[in-house]
């Protein structure tokens, strides 16, 4: 509505987008006055999948807002849910991660953890693919050498690992230079028992 008088207003504007703007500044597709009147304070925001460590933070509060939402008791996600997110690209980033725990915590059975029944078909079919990949790459690098040998060095060294740290799983994914995703899928494939070393 229009009006007789000028009335003072103080505001701030917040935006927000997907795109590099000083690339579109230098394409000539965003107004480059524009740009300099909004970029007084940037806040850069990777997405999902460049702050690994995020997701299992962010991924341990949607559960416990949908699950008090939902007045269901649901512990928390197994570990290889929890490696099967962490690897997973989130091309949809945090939205996709809290609709995803939302689904899961719908369907997870009262009073158990999340495990992989909970989790969607892609979901799945993405880790199996990564995992493969890794094979298929550890084979390429080891090509000639005794598969035996490897894999009879690589278990001593979890294992090294995990006694060392008391079946620590994050710590010990720290002595060894990997992924705590990384190391459970390994523990997995190779058959170890953590429970063993814990106290």
């Amino acid at each position: 509505m229009g009006g007789k008088y000028s009335r003072m207003v103080s505001v701030r504007v917040v935006a927000a987008t997907n795109r590099n703007l000083e690339e579109a500044v230098r394409d000539r597709t965003f107004r480059e006055d524009l740009y300099y009147r909004l970029n007084v304070f940037p806040i850069n925001l990777p997405p999902l999948r460049q702050r690994r460590g995020d997701v299992e933070h962010l991924a341990r509060y949607f559960l416990r807002k949908f699950a008090l939402g939902m007045g269901k008791a649901v512990p928390g996600f197994t570990e290889y849910v929890l490696a099967c997110m962490e690897q997973y690209r989130w091309p949809g980033n945090v939205r996709e991660l809290e609709n995803m725990v939302e689904r899961m915590v719908n369907i997870a059975r009262e009073g158990q953890p999340v495990d992989e029944s909970c989790l969607p078909a892609h979901m799945l079919v993405a880790s199996r693919r990564s995992d493969m990949r890794r094979e298929n790459h550890g084979a390429a690098e080891n090509v000639g050498a005794d598969s035996g040998l490897l894999v009879a060095r690589e278990t001593e060294s979890i294992i090294d690992a995990l006694r060392s740290t008391h079946g620590n799983m994050r710590a010990a994914a720290g002595l060894l230079g990997v992924s705590r995703g990384g190391l459970y899928l390994k523990i997995k494939r190779l058959g170890i028992d953590v429970a063993q070393w814990r106290k």
